[in-house]
């Protein structure tokens, strides 16, 4: 008991004393611009820093635990950023110039040490640089955290007790534009399209609809707010539909506002998981057609009158919750495709 008492007793003495020995430092991401927390800021998993809030200069909210005691020797925390694992910036030799080279790491900043848990909010540029946020590549760093005697050391070597590190991706890279196909439905408009070669994993899809962007014919019409390889229009609020591999998403005319016989314009763009976004793609009109005369039509061919029964004899209706998913799914796009078709050689006339 007594040996124990004067553990405690001589732990808490030590914890006074400046320079004792403390935890390892430790950086934790805090949860910022829509991610969730604990955030991975880089990894499959994680959403790296876009382009948009690089140039913005936003700040990466950390939380450092494990610093040194006030009152001590080691009165600052310098911050260095360098290539992820290539290089240690505990080590002296990796912050400093030396002959015909640049150094390895690349100081950011230095912070007053006031206590042994401090909040921190890193500037996006400041901390990869200006030239990062309009790279052409993605790319992870390592930010080392050094508790050091005075600001911008570069010749102390740091041991492992003073120091942490954290690792954050950058991307700057918008995906390319995904190329949308033309599409007709009843109370369900599906509008697919194929996204670029070698695209990564996606955040989603922006489906941009402009309900005048069409002439009476289904042609895009010029000078509206959808411009093909454009920027996403401000104008316009999307409908965003998530998914890492993304290239459909369903549309309810009803909701937009569209009648029988009427097109709107719609256009797409894809986010990357940094959420930058692509430029607009092509620009086609989808279109609102009733798909009951085609089942008038397909009844007949069958002999049956009886359009009920013959949509129950077929497994599907056009009415939600009758038939199988797939039989339907056929069914009302077939429907589709041949009121388009109608409807395009009746203009061609």
């Amino acid at each position: 008991m007594r040996h124990t008492l004067l553990t405690l007793a001589l732990a808490a003495i030590a914890g006074s004393i400046p320079g004792a020995a403390h935890a390892q430092i430790r950086i934790t991401p805090q949860s910022f611009g829509g991610r969730t927390s604990p955030v991975v800021l880089y990894g499959n998993s994680g959403q790296p820093i876009s382009a948009a809030e690089c140039v913005a200069n936003v700040g990466i909210p950390l939380e450092i635990t494990g610093l040194p005691a006030t009152g001590g020797v080691l009165t600052v925390l310098d911050i260095w950023r360098g290539p992820s694992g290539s290089g240690n910036c505990n080590q002296a030799t990796n912050r400093q110039t030396m002959t015909g080279s640049t150094p390895i790491c690349t100081h950011i900043q230095s912070v007053a040490i006031t206590s042994t848990i401090q909040s921190l909010s890193l500037p996006a540029e400041t901390a990869f640089g200006a030239a990062a946020c309009t790279s052409s590549v993605s790319t992870p760093y390592d930010f080392y955290f050094l508790a050091v005697a005075t600001a911008q050391d570069n010749s102390t070597e740091v041991s492992t007790t003073n120091a942490g590190s954290v690792t954050v991706a950058i991307d700057p890279v918008a995906p390319g534009a995904p190329v949308l196909m033309e599409s007709a439905g009843d109370t369900v408009i599906t509008v697919g399209w194929s996204n670029p070669d070698a695209t990564e994993a996606l955040y989603g899809a922006h489906v941009y609809v402009d309900l005048s962007g069409c002439d009476a014919t289904g042609t895009p019409v010029t000078g509206g707010p959808l411009m093909a390889g454009g920027t996403a229009p401000t104008s316009v609020t999307p409908s965003t539909f998530q998914g890492q591999t993304i290239e459909s998403a369903t549309l309810d005319p009803a909701a937009l506002g569209l009648a029988y016989g009427d097109f709107a314009a719609v256009g797409v763009t894809i986010l990357d998981r940094a959420r930058n976004e692509s430029v607009l793609s092509n620009v086609v009109c989808i279109e609102r057609v009733q798909v009951q005369g085609f089942w008038d039509a397909y009844c007949a061919e069958r002999g049956m009158a009886d359009v009920e029964a013959c949509r129950a004899n077929y497994s599907c209706s056009i009415e939600a919750g009758g038939g199988s998913a797939s039989a339907c799914g056929w069914a009302v796009g077939l429907a589709a495709l041949a009121a388009v078709a109608r409807r395009r050689m009746r203009r061609a006339r």
